[in-house]
């Protein structure tokens, strides 16, 4: 059985950083130090500091998911 997100985050002591991605919307309220992308919608674009704040966290996140399917592929 896999374990639910909620049951994996409340394990993460609260000083380690959760970089995720979008799927994981509403991770701040269950993790002090959760970082997950913004999103903008047609009438609430997104503006120009939160669309670096995200291109900053997918950075972060794609060299760790690049790291994690190195690891799988050997």
């Amino acid at each position: 059985m896999i374990p639910a997100k909620v049951d994996i985050i409340r394990h993460i002591p609260p000083e380690v950083t959760i970089w995720a991605d979008t799927g994981f919307q509403g991770i701040e309220k269950q993790h002090p130090n959760a970082q997950i992308p913004k999103k903008g919608t047609r009438k609430r674009p997104l503006s120009p500091e939160q669309k670096q704040e995200n291109k900053i966290i997918s950075g972060i996140r794609i060299t760790v998911e690049h790291a994690i399917a190195g690891e799988t592929v050997k």
